[in-house]
Order: C-alpha cells, then structure tokens, then sequence
C-alpha cells in the first residue's frame, strides 16, 4: 500500500473484552498512510458491538493470524452515533423503509444486523432534534437504545476494545459450507470473473450476514455490496433505501 489516495478497502477487526457476545468485529476501512504491515485507516463501517463509526481514523497492526487488528483509535469523527433495536421477526419492508424515513430525516449513513440499526449523524444536528426524529420514525415497538457523542463514544470504545496486540495465531473455527464458484446465480448475473468469485467467497466467510443473504437466494444485493466497497468515493455513492444484506437471525 502506498501513502496516496487509496482506491480499495481493507478488512481490519476490533477484538472485544466483553464476556458476552462475540469477541471480535470486522469492517471496512480505507488506508491513509499504510503499508504491507498497517498504519492508519479510515473506517467506512458504524461499528455494532461498540461505538465506532464512519470516518473515525484508527491504528491497525498485523497480528498473529495475520489479519490487521485495530491497536489504537486516533481520531473520533465528529457527529452522533444512535442506537435502535428493532423487534424480532421484523421485515424487511418495515426496515427497509425505516432506514429511508431516516435518511430523509438526515442520517448520515445507517446500516444494521443483529437486531441492531446503527446510525451516523452531523455534528450539527442537535442531539434532541435527534432523539425526537427517532421517536417519530420508527415503528412503535422498537425500542432507541441510545444517541451518542464523542465523549461518550470513547468512553465506550476505551471499555470494550482491547487494543494489545495479539501475536498469537489462531486457526480457523469455522467451515461455512459454501463455495461461490460452484453457486450457478453467480453465472447467471454475468459474474464469472475467478477474482471476482473469489472476492465473494471472502466476503461469505467474514460476514455472516453475506452468507445469510446469498442463501436467502439474493446473490444481487450481495453484489451490489460488494460493489460498494470497492467503489473509490463511498461518500459519493447514493443513499441506500433499505438494508443489503440479511441479518443470520432472522432466516433460522
């Protein structure tokens, strides 16, 4: 990687101290000043199990396993972070349509999964002004866990990450029992490219939600996400009116 302008993201992770829940989290990031064995990024994810968000700029270093770990965070974004839960069971419609109710309301970049909505907001917009557009859009049995500013983001960032390097190296847990040259929709959408299969693949092994949306039979949303990021600008991309991708929950 290079100190120029970076035209493709990369996959950092967040290892987690809290007992509950899982111990790690993966997002996209973007270099900034990078090498082969990390340097500083910029987060192109809100972050579910902590207070992260688009636009914070982080430390991350190549750990035992190889994979670059978040070790330090070095610039919070400013703005406003909120938190909704939404029921169990929900559809997709209703969420779908709650994700544009909010960016018509100015959200700045809204994105879910594990019954979580998480949404970025301008550091202009007051924090009441917020909290009363919540309450006003969504459904009546959600629930808004919270909005939160830069103080309290670090605050909860400094309680949940562990930021020391891990040297050790950890083997694989798991085998998802997927393999996307083999999935004929992929054909089928023109895709047939072996690095583009193979981007998928990737994709399908980190994210859980990739996976539940591909076999939920909507190889196009999953293509159009993968399209997203790997797009040079993020930030110039038009809004998206509802989530892409499937949360594992709600297919079991």
């Amino acid at each position: 990687m290079s100190d120029s302008e970076p035209s493709h993201f990369v996959k950092v992770f967040l290892k987690l101290t809290g007992d509950e829940g899982p111990s790690s989290e993966s997002l996209w990031a973007s270099p900034l000043r990078a090498h082969d064995g990390g340097g500083t990024y910029r987060l192109e994810n809100n972050t579910i199990f902590t207070m992260l968000m688009v636009g914070d700029i982080v430390r991350a270093e190549i750990d035992g396993s190889s994979s670059l770990q978040v070790t330090s965070v070095e610039k919070l974004q400013e703005g406003w972070l909120s938190y909704i839960q939404y029921s169990e069971g929900e559809t997709h419609e209703v969420i779908s349509a709650t994700v544009e109710s909010l960016s018509k309301n100015g959200a700045i970049y809204t994105e879910g999964g594990m019954g979580i909505i998480v949404t970025s907001w301008p550091a202009s917009r007051p924090i009441d002004l917020i909290e009363q557009i919540l309450e006003q859009t969504i459904p009546a049995d959600w629930n808004v866990i919270g909005v939160a500013g830069p103080e309290d983001r670090r605050s909860a960032i400094e309680h949940d990450l562990d930021l020391k390097l891990d040297r050790s190296s950890h083997q694989p847990k798991i085998t998802i029992g997927y393999w996307a040259p083999d999935d004929p929709a992929w054909e089928t959408l023109g895709v047939t490219d072996p690095g583009a299969l193979a981007y998928i693949q990737t994709l399908a092994s980190d994210d859980p939600r990739v996976l539940a949306t591909i076999r939920s039979g909507r190889h196009q949303d999953v293509l159009t996400f993968a399209q997203r990021l790997t797009a040079a600008d993020p930030l110039s991309l038009p809004p998206l009116h509802r989530p892409l991708l499937v949360d594992p929950e709600d297919i079991r």
